[in-house]
């Protein structure tokens, strides 16, 4: 399945998308601040099924559909949601993901209507580009990404495109 996730020039929402949730860009300043030295990051959009695809076995959304339904989360309060961010960290050599952060709001926001929501993607180790490209400097704008699952029984796979390359200051 191929998937063309927009990414919006600045904090505008796209005319073609109904409802999506956007980082603000005090959480991403944040999140920058936090982990100016631990890698690259970048942001981009995604439905909350293919987000959920990625980080989890049908067995597990299962189970978190459950558990938002049930009420155990709440309702979706966008103030308390936004204070925070959903991320995938990925593998770059081979476009796993390797860890995830926000699951349960993106279900809620799947449950509210919410077509797509902003995420961050962290790229901790780009030291392969270097040892494959000794003489170039790493370039921080793919056209694409590769994302294959982080769950051993889901084969689900999908592209990214039009990365945002997140500068730190």
């Amino acid at each position: 399945m191929k998937l063309d996730i927009q990414l919006f020039g600045g904090r505008g929402a796209s005319s073609s998308t109904k409802k999506i949730n956007k980082i603000p860009q005090k959480v991403i300043d944040n999140f920058l601040e936090k982990n100016a030295t631990k890698g690259n990051f970048y942001i981009a959009t995604i439905s909350p099924d293919d987000f959920l695809k990625l980080t989890a076995s049908q067995e597990t959304i299962k189970s978190i559909e459950k558990s938002v339904d049930s009420g155990m989360y709440g309702e979706l309060d966008l103030k308390k949601l936004n204070k925070n961010y959903m991320m995938l960290e990925i593998d770059l050599r081979n476009g796993n993901v390797i860890n995830h952060e926000g699951r349960h709001r993106m279900q809620l926001l799947k449950n509210n209507g919410y077509e797509k929501a902003e995420i961050i993607i962290s790229s901790l180790d780009h030291s392969y580009w270097y040892e494959n490209n000794p003489n170039k400097d790493f370039k921080h704008n793919f056209s694409s990404l590769h994302l294959k699952s982080q769950s051993k029984s889901s084969d689900f796979r999908t592209t990214i495109t039009n990365l945002k390359y997140l500068k730190k200051k």
